[in-house]
């Protein structure tokens, strides 16, 4: 039997409160200046005048639904952007106590207690997004190192290729390609998919972070150097050398939980890091996400 705990990507039960009046996350900082809505704004408001004007000069009905379609498709998306940022804003994206994270954590928290361990699988929407994500940069990486844009660009593409392969498309291609689900926990430790397997005791484990970038937020399992050191010894030479670059910008010897896991960063590494504690108690509390 497979215990395979989902249900973390939902928030609370706001289903008695009406949509216009549900609190909503702040937006990003990037949809936050005003200056990057000109170019939706204006499209929108080409589409409504395109599908008004054949609305009006266009005798067959097919063309005029097809054009008042289109013109109230973009009159509704106005409606219910205008709508969405209306509702109340409350950022508990750092919140241990929200009550979404609390659901999450005492879930994750009540299956280990009962069943003896916890299996989070890959979410298949974060997989397919990873994969597209992927395949756009590689592409537009080849075309540019195939000269289509002139020498420049050949030398651009290919110090993209040389980044993107070993630090973006070999980590992602090992997490999803390695056997067992993205998360295993159980009283002995964590596991969590490699090619060689990755199995780590409560005794190895410092502390679990959450790691934020401006592209991504991933949480992190911090272990002893000696338990980091013995893994390492085990990994190809090309593995480790993208595994040392990782581990500067992690700050410390740690393994990085896959972003594909069908759970979000915050919560996990809090519930993580909470087991941790509890069965080592030389680990500290440590979740706060890091800047």
């Amino acid at each position: 039997m497979v215990l395979a705990v989902t249900g973390t990507e939902s928030t609370t039960d706001t289903t008695s409160v009406p949509w216009r009046r549900r609190p909503r996350r702040p937006l990003p900082a990037l949809l936050r200046d005003w200056r990057i809505w000109f170019l939706p704004v204006f499209l929108v408001g080409v589409a409504f005048l395109a599908g008004f004007g054949v609305v009006v000069s266009e005798p067959a009905w097919w063309a005029r639904t097809a054009g008042g379609g289109v013109s109230l498709l973009s009159v509704a998306a106005v409606v219910a952007l205008v709508l969405y940022l209306r509702r109340p804003v409350v950022d508990d994206r750092w919140d241990p106590d929200a009550p979404w994270v609390r659901t999450a954590v005492d879930g994750w928290a009540g299956a280990l207690a009962r069943h003896g361990y916890v299996d989070l699988p890959r979410s298949r929407r974060r997989v397919l997004g990873v994969a597209v994500t992927q395949v756009v940069m590689l592409g537009l990486s080849a075309v540019l190192l195939l000269g289509l844009t002139g020498p420049t660009g050949r030398v651009i593409g290919g110090v993209c290729l040389l980044v993107l392969v070993p630090l973006g498309l070999l980590p992602q291609l090992e997490a999803a390609t390695a056997h067992g689900p993205a998360v295993h926990v159980d009283g002995h430790g964590i596991a969590l998919p490699r090619w060689r397997g990755l199995a780590i005791p409560w005794s190895a484990v410092a502390g679990v972070d959450v790691l934020v970038s401006r592209s991504s937020k991933n949480a992190l399992v911090y272990v002893t150097p000696e338990f980091y050191d013995a893994h390492q010894a085990r990994r190809p030479r090309l593995l480790r050398a993208i595994d040392r670059v990782s581990r500067h910008y992690s700050r410390g010897p740690s393994f990085t939980i896959p972003s594909t896991a069908a759970a979000r960063p915050f919560p996990l590494a809090l519930w993580l890091d909470a087991e941790a504690t509890a069965r080592n108690p030389a680990v500290g509390r440590n979740d706060q996400p890091a800047g």
